[in-house]
């Protein structure tokens, strides 16, 4: 089966999370072009699954946070991996089978379902969710963005 990855867009850095085969999960952050194309390269990545951005309280944030993604979405295309967008509900569900986790919640199912422990930041886990709904889009050949 395919390395796919999953990303979690915020304003200072991107976190990522790999899955390689149906349970190897790895993680981190990244906030250059060439840490992208390193690990796109390193671990053979032939799709992308992106949380979508949001419209938060403040426009300045959901602008940079908009900004970001748009970057992103430039970046994998310029390393030739095609990408999906999933509305955070959209992934929540099917991740961990409820769209309207918390945080707190969603670290907790990432360190009991996924080989990722303590230690890593917050955005690594939402990007495990990411990854994961991803993989079960392509096994039941779902669009991401539908509902």
């Amino acid at each position: 089966m395919r390395n796919i990855i999953g990303f979690d867009v915020g304003t200072k850095y991107i976190a990522y999370c790999i899955l390689s085969g149906e349970t190897r999960f790895a993680a981190g952050i990244f906030n250059t072009r060439e840490q992208l194309r390193n690990i796109i390269n390193r671990c053979n990545v032939s799709h992308a699954y992106i949380e979508a951005p949001v419209y938060v309280n403040n426009r300045q944030v959901s602008m940079k946070l908009a900004m970001a993604t748009g970057r992103l979405q430039e970046k994998l295309s310029a390393v030739g991996v095609r990408y999906d967008l999933i509305p955070i509900a959209k992934w929540k569900k099917l991740a961990i089978g409820k769209g309207n986790v918390n945080k707190e919640q969603v670290k907790e199912w990432a360190m009991t379902n996924t080989n990722l422990g303590i230690g890593y930041a917050q955005d690594c886990y939402d990007a495990a969710g990411v990854v994961l709904a991803g993989r079960k889009l392509e096994l039941t050949k779902e669009e991401p963005a539908a509902s």
